[in-house]
């Protein structure tokens, strides 16, 4: 199930590596931003790929000096079903 050098390692921000043979059922490819290609405020943006079943979507944001808030998306082929969770964090 090779892909190789795939589209994502071409998005700026994102590292260039060989995802050639890494998708597992267990252990996920996952893809994170550099910190200084994110806007000011925002503290990650992540991708990883379960397989081809599954694809989670994360961000994060500082709101001011004691909270932040974090946005988790989840999508599964199968079921196309997106679940998507916000969780806020405060006293950082």
């Amino acid at each position: 199930m090779g892909r190789g050098n795939v589209s994502l390692g071409k998005v700026d921000g994102i590292e260039n590596w060989n995802r050639a043979d890494t998708f597992d059922e267990e252990f996920p490819v996952s893809e994170k931003y550099d910190k200084k290609s994110l806007p000011a405020n925002m503290t990650n943006m992540s991708l990883s790929f379960f397989s081809e079943k599954r694809m989670n979507i994360s961000f994060g944001y500082v709101l001011s000096e004691s909270v932040s808030i974090r946005f988790y998306n989840r999508y599964c082929v199968g079921k196309s079903e997106l679940v998507r969770s916000i969780y806020f964090v405060v006293g950082l």
